[in-house]
């Protein structure tokens, strides 16, 4: 082999494996990103369920919701649960827009939240559906809204059968 043939070689070897790193570094990019927006959406639901909670009127309102006596909230409370159930729809349709964008995974959406299971969410969604872009108001009537009870067994700690000592 020759002088010339010899640097071409070596060149083009060069080339591809400078590909093949470029293509490694990009795909490590990719996932950090991947995991940098999964954490973003983690820290959205915290911030509104602390918001929240430490909101008497959400608290009161949700476990009226949830039992299925809508019609006992407050003005108080249903406009609180209508102000939380707005933020919790708007980090639905970003997690939405985030699938679209192939930055995360459908599995990642959570529409099994007691939030949706809630009745009131029904009622919440079918008088503001038209806020909400039409392909996120057909993701939310085909996967989030189904979830929706007539009441959901609230979650209390208080009434678990848990053994402390452990």
């Amino acid at each position: 082999m020759n002088k010339t043939a010899i640097r071409e070689t070596l060149t083009g070897v060069g080339v591809v494996l400078s590909l093949i790193f470029v293509a490694m570094e990009i795909r490590t990019n990719t996932d950090a990103i991947r995991g940098a927006t999964i954490q973003g959406i983690a820290d959205q639901y915290l911030s509104i369920t602390t918001a929240s909670m430490n909101n008497p009127a959400v608290r009161i309102g949700w476990a009226k919701a949830a039992a299925g006596k809508s019609h006992e909230l407050t003005l108080d409370e249903e406009i609180a649960l209508n102000w939380y159930y707005n933020g919790i729809l708007r980090i639905a349709e970003n997690r939405f827009r985030q699938v679209e964008l192939s930055i995360i995974k459908l599995h990642v959406i959570s529409g099994g939240a007691p939030e949706f299971r809630s009745p009131f969410f029904k009622t919440y969604w079918e008088a503001r559906r038209h806020l909400y872009a039409p392909d996120f108001a057909a993701h939310v009537n085909e996967l989030i809204l189904p979830l929706s009870k007539d009441s959901i067994k609230p979650f209390i700690p208080s009434r678990l059968n848990i053994n402390d000592e452990n």
